[in-house]
């Protein structure tokens, strides 16, 4: 029986020593008489002992007489131990009655030997290693020897874990995330699932649409644009996402879709990854809203009906009594709130005729409501109307009654008190924003000017307390602005309130 390669340098040295000639120089060997040179067993042995893999050699019956370096080294056993069934002492015991069983039946039938199994090294750890034996025959055809190797595949192992690990996750998530996943290929008029998760398949009527085809799944039918959605999606090279509605096996629903195009299959046709959301709540929610809106500007515009109507009501009121009044005090004053009542119901007024009934252009309502204050007072037209707006502004109503009554009030008191009489003169209204976009409003005229001493704080007119009140209500600062000649007002609406 061949014993192990205990000194595989020592053997390398002879194979040395018999390659170089005395004298003879370095002889040339071919392939057949390398073989009958008896030179070859020992080399063949050498090459062996030195592959970067275990290797080994047993009889006909699997009795292991030969192994090669690496086997040592990684066991870390001796020549004695491992000799003829002593490999089994480095086998998990697990795995051991497993192995033997299928050596031992590959022996009996003479067949070709694969295992994958765990050998211990000589730290004490195991390693996977795929081990591989192969029958030699004679010319009778019987076996007479097994040439086997064992190769170290912890790397390959682990590596497969690590993907195994990663594709059982990627499944999860593509399974649980929820959204509607699948990878697809276009043709023409159809497109076939490649890969899709349950959320999609069931969607789709089935419990799994792997291989099948849309139209199949519908009938023959799909939606409307469709097939265009998807080709389009495909050719922009980058992800595109998309609404569109999908009737489901229970109703309408919508979705949004993220297509993402990725390389062409093994067919060469196109495909597209598909991830999508269900957002059917948001579109209901939204109808919702929009059906709302709706209702709401019907109401506010008849509620804006019915306040115009009542203001007017109470205007012809306060005209009769003004009328009927013989005290000229108390017929200036009732003038006077009917016109203040006047200018809130013309603000309704301007709302019920437009689509906007929350909020107003005030820079168009001001120029109307200042050209017909200056008319009314204007005996002759003997003053006339300056306005000039910068800018377009818009305020909610909250904010526009209260400054367009300060507006008519100002105005109201420049008529009566700078133009008494016949006077002439110029009433003027500015509007414009600042650079923070405050909203500005000047008021001035070109009569006296102000009473000396004159401070709109400790005024006791009914107008100016009206004008305190409204303008701390807009959060408004008013400023005195002299002119020469003539008086001044600037208000200064912050834009937060505003």
């Amino acid at each position: 029986m061949l014993q192990p390669a205990t000194d595989p340098l020592a053997v390398a040295a002879g194979v040395g020593a018999s390659v170089v000639g005395a004298g003879d120089g370095l002889r040339h060997f071919t392939e057949s008489s390398f073989a009958e040179s008896g030179d070859a067993d020992r080399d063949y042995r050498l090459m062996a002992d030195n592959l970067p893999i275990l290797s080994w050699m047993a009889n006909a019956d699997g009795y292991i007489f030969w192994y090669n370096r690496h086997w040592y080294e990684y066991t870390g056993c001796s020549p004695t131990q491992l000799e003829g069934w002593g490999w089994r002492s480095v086998h998990d015991p697990e795995t051991l009655p497993q192995v033997m069983s299928n050596w031992a039946e590959a022996v009996e039938r003479g067949e070709s030997f694969e295992m994958t199994f765990p050998l211990r090294a000589a730290d004490g750890s195991f390693r996977p290693f795929l081990t591989r034996a192969q029958p030699v025959r004679n010319t009778d055809g019987k076996v007479t020897r097994w040439y086997g190797v064992n190769i170290d595949v912890s790397g390959a192992a682990a590596l497969a874990s690590r993907l195994s690990e990663s594709e059982t996750a990627m499944r999860a998530f593509f399974e649980t995330a929820g959204v509607y996943t699948a990878v697809i290929e276009i043709d023409e008029r159809d497109f076939t699932f490649i890969v899709a998760n349950r959320r999609m398949a069931r969607f789709w009527g089935a419990e799994s649409i792997t291989g099948r085809s849309a139209r199949s799944l519908r009938n023959g039918k799909l939606a409307r644009g469709m097939m265009t959605a998807l080709k389009r999606g495909h050719a922009a090279g980058e992800p595109t996402t998309t609404e569109y509605p999908f009737a489901g096996p229970d109703g309408e629903r919508w979705f949004t879709a993220t297509l993402t195009p990725m390389p062409p299959g093994t067919s060469g046709r196109r495909r597209l990854s598909i991830a999508s959301i269900d957002i059917t709540a948001r579109k209901r929610a939204e109808a919702a809203l929009a059906t709302a809106v709706e209702t709401k500007d019907m109401l506010l515009h008849e509620v804006n009906h019915r306040v115009k109507n009542s203001l007017q009501l109470v205007t012809a009121l306060l005209s009769l009594q003004a009328a009927q009044a013989v005290d000229p005090v108390l017929r200036a004053s009732l003038v006077e709130a009917r016109g203040r009542v006047s200018v809130v119901a013309s603000m309704h007024q301007r709302l019920y005729s437009t689509s906007a009934h929350d909020r107003v252009d005030i820079v168009a309502y001001l120029c109307e409501l200042a050209e017909e204050s200056v008319s009314a007072l204007n005996a002759g037209g003997r003053v006339v109307l300056d306005f000039a707006a910068t800018d377009e502004i818009v305020l909610p109503l909250s904010q526009a009654v209260p400054l367009a009554l300060v507006v008519s009030e100002l105005i109201t008191n420049a008529m009566k008190y700078a133009y008494p009489g016949d006077v002439a003169g110029i009433i003027r209204l500015h509007l414009s924003r600042t650079e923070q976009g405050d909203v500005r409003v000047f008021v001035g005229d070109t009569g006296p000017g102000l009473p000396e001493g004159f401070s709109l704080l400790r005024s006791g007119s009914l107008g100016m307390k009206i004008v305190r009140s409204l303008t701390r209500q807009l959060q408004a600062v008013v400023n005195l602005c002299p002119q020469n000649p003539g008086a001044g007002f600037e208000i200064v609406v912050p834009r937060e309130a505003a």
